[in-house]
């Protein structure tokens, strides 16, 4: 069974610690993306309630500077009426970086991307993309997080799930 991003979309970002949304731009596949601020760190809820096996696929423009990686937590986003863990929540312990040795990351973009395990690092100056297919984790959720450095820019972060 495949499972698509609930919106079908683009994955919008949250600013890490506040929550605050950045809606992806939508039309034109030439302009579409969400543009993050230099100093800023984001993530991009992708998944992982209903499907053991995930692609996510990052895709950057030229000028960003930016370091991509994986993070998943058991921990429920809501126990009854109350927050527990929200997917920008920053406390220590709650969300948990995944960086096995061995992962193979495909990327494009003339050596605009280094992959050591599950962590990018985009030096700017090329645009490309990325594939990440994470599977046999277990965890409730799973989030992309983006450390922008240097220079802001444009990405589009796209996800896909099967059972």
């Amino acid at each position: 069974m495949n499972y698509a991003h609930p919106l079908n979309i683009d994955v919008p970002a949250l600013v890490l610690t506040t929550g605050v949304k950045v809606e992806p731009r939508v039309g034109d596949p030439a302009t579409k993306g969400v543009t993050l601020a230099s100093g800023t760190t984001y993530v991009f809820p992708v998944g992982g309630e209903s499907a053991p096996l995930n692609s996510v696929h990052l895709l950057w423009d030229a000028s960003i500077i930016v370091t991509w990686t994986i993070e998943t937590t058991n921990m429920p986003s809501a126990q009854g009426s109350q927050v527990d863990v929200s997917p920008f929540d920053s406390t220590a312990g709650n969300w948990m970086q995944e960086n096995p040795s061995g992962t193979y990351v495909s990327g494009s973009g003339a050596g605009g991307m280094t992959a050591t395990n599950l962590t990018l690092v985009v030096a700017g100056g090329t645009a490309g993309g990325s594939t990440i297919h994470v599977g046999n984790f277990g965890t409730r959720r799973m989030r992309v997080k983006a450390v922008v450095a240097g220079t802001g820019g444009v990405v589009r972060v796209l996800c896909w799930g099967k059972a």
